[in-house]
């Protein structure tokens, strides 16, 4: 099998993981080894934008972008299974951290990056996923109306 210069990958022997492989030529056993790829250059994500209130109750949107590097492919490979879900879940749950416990004047001087960095990156780091960055993109008020709203009783279960 050949490795490709941006990419590594794991091996599977009979279904366990066995080792991993740089980039380059590597012999395999037919039928008994499964090989599967990561792309480990650096890349970066768009979040989708999200609708948040802030600590002073602003109705704000915000988008992310995630700029990030796959740096242990086993951990990559075998801890985790819909790898960039995990990603984009974990670093939306940290924005949203983030946001809501400022105000909006204090989020629209100072967007909270290093914050979000701070909170995402130990939680995807032991998935073999190394944060390099997260940037606001858009941050804007906005008007929101939420047509469903849960009474309080029904918080209080």
């Amino acid at each position: 099998v050949v490795i490709i210069a941006y990419q590594n990958a794991g091996v599977f022997r009979w279904g366990k993981y066995h080792r991993t492989l740089a980039p380059g030529f590597h012999w395999k056993i037919p039928l008994v080894d499964e090989v599967v790829q990561a792309d480990v250059c650096t890349t970066t994500m768009r979040l989708p934008p999200q609708s948040l209130t802030t600590k002073d109750g602003k109705n704000i949107v915000a988008a992310v972008v995630v700029n990030y590097t796959i740096v242990d492919v086993q951990l990559y490979l075998c801890d985790i299974s819909d790898q960039k879900d995990v990603l984009l879940d974990t670093v939306m749950g940290a924005v949203l951290h983030a946001v809501s416990s400022q105000n909006w004047a204090a989020t629209l001087r100072e967007p909270p990056e290093r914050h979000i960095m701070n909170l995402a990156r130990d939680k995807v780091a032991r998935y073999g996923i190394r944060l390099n960055a997260v940037t606001f993109i858009d941050l804007g008020e906005v008007r929101s109306i939420r047509l469903i709203q849960p009474h309080a009783k029904d918080l209080a279960n």
